[in-house]
């Protein structure tokens, strides 16, 4: 190792020195010479011409025109004068024809015109009997009874917390305008009850109702709707 440490600037210098050797060698040796072949064999070149286009098709003479004979003039026609033809007799006159007698004109007899018919008038329909006064109040007073009977199944009792508490009584009076078909027109509350909330119970039981019974054809003549009250008593069932 000593020996190496101390050569070791000649050991540096040494592929520096082998390698411009080496480049000194190579530039001595003789170049490559480069000879060019020459081929002296001939080639033989021919002229190719193209056959001559063929003649044209020769043209065929068109045919000759067939000869019409000219038809010859008619001799002169013999003219054979007509005979005569024989005069007709004369016709006989007709003899005239007597003169036919006219007949005398009998005047049509004046037809008698017929009677015109008489149509028998009808009679006159029996005017129906009209009800009674008392007859027709006991019908409204029916319908009224069965109006009231059907509001009743609409009642509806107040629900809620403040209602199972407070368990209200009272009664409401309402009103409904009703037509001849039973149609509901309109309706509302004429008598508040003292609670709210039996008000309010009254109230949705109006919305609840479109249509009722009909009126009857003897019930409230001359009217097309009419205004009927009711009432709902509310109570609390132990």
């Amino acid at each position: 190792m000593f020996v190496i440490y101390r050569y070791r600037k000649l050991l540096a210098v040494a592929p520096v020195v082998a390698v411009m050797v080496a480049a000194v060698i190579a530039s001595l040796r003789p170049g490559m010479a480069i000879h060019t072949k020459v081929d002296d064999s001939t080639m033989e070149v021919s002229l190719y011409q193209p056959p001559p286009p063929p003649p044209p098709p020769k043209e065929e003479p068109p045919p000759p025109k067939p000869q019409v004979k000219e038809p010859k003039p008619d001799p002169d026609p013999v003219i054979v004068k007509p005979k005569p033809k024989p005069k007709p007799k004369p016709k006989p006159k007709p003899k005239p024809k007597p003169k036919p007698v006219p007949k005398p004109k009998v005047e049509p007899k004046p037809q008698q015109k017929p009677a015109p018919k008489v149509e028998p008038k009808p009679l006159p329909k029996p005017a129906k009997p009209q009800p009674s006064p008392g007859f027709i109040a006991t019908v409204e007073a029916r319908y009224i009874s069965v109006l009231r009977n059907e509001l009743e199944q609409y009642k509806q009792y107040p629900t809620g917390r403040a209602a199972s508490l407070q368990r209200p009584q009272g009664s409401v009076v309402i009103w409904l305008e009703i037509d001849r078909s039973g149609k509901v027109l309109d309706a509302g509350i004429e008598k508040n009850a003292t609670n709210m909330l039996l008000n309010r119970a009254a109230y949705q039981s109006l919305r609840r109702i479109e249509h009722v019974q009909p009126f009857p054809k003897e019930a409230f003549a001359g009217h097309d709707k009419f205004k009927f009250t009711a009432t709902f008593v509310y109570t609390v069932e132990d």
